[in-house]
């Protein structure tokens, strides 16, 4: 019986399946990192060009600050609504028994907000809001409802400034940003102006 050997193929060059996966994924790090440094760089550069062109008086500084600022401003404003179908800031509730049918609701109707209720006046950023009132009566469900202090019957209760006191807190870093950028100008809540519809 005749024996044969059999002679060995060559094989092909192979790639280790986890040093391929390795090499893919420093690849993209790699090309992200350069692609974020050299966005950044822009940015950067965008930044400083917009500074360098603002206007060195202050009013027309604000002005410029307005465009960027009342759109975040009115947008904090929109997030304090209660629920979409409650558009109201609520500054407290009045009954004997906390959240029933009975209890009085009391806060600021924001159902016809729109960012022109910011506005400029000399040096000063005036946000204009409805007066607080009644907005109605009975329970107010949800979760934020234990978040919505309670009086009782007969108590004085200044709704003006709970209101001023949440937006004020809700634009908080907005006026950090402003006194930084123009030391001079303030923002100053308003309630009982003429009301600006939806825009």
């Amino acid at each position: 019986m005749e024996r044969t050997t059999s002679t060995p193929t060559a094989r092909g060059w192979r790639v280790n399946g986890m040093v391929f996966v390795l090499a893919l994924v420093g690849i993209g790090l790699g090309a992200t990192a350069v692609l974020y440094r050299w966005r950044a760089s822009q940015l950067g550069d965008d930044f400083r060009r917009t500074r360098a062109e603002m206007p060195v008086d202050p009013s027309l500084r604000l002005e410029r600050w307005i465009e960027y600022g009342a759109p975040l401003i009115h947008q904090r404003l929109v997030q304090l609504r209660y629920g979409p179908d409650q558009r109201w800031l609520l500054t407290h509730t009045i009954a004997v028994e906390r959240n029933s049918p009975a209890q009085e609701v009391w806060g600021v109707d924001f159902s016809g907000l729109a960012p022109s209720v910011v506005r400029r006046e000399g040096l000063d950023v005036v946000i204009s809001l409805p007066r607080p009132e009644r907005l109605g009566q009975g329970a107010i469900g949800g979760d934020m409802a234990r978040n919505v202090p309670n009086f009782a019957p007969g108590s004085t209760v200044d709704a003006e400034a709970r209101a001023r006191g949440i937006v004020e807190w809700s634009i908080e870093k907005l006026v950090t940003a402003l006194h930084r950028d123009i030391p001079q100008a303030r923002i100053v809540v308003r309630f009982g102006e003429e009301r600006v519809g939806d825009g």
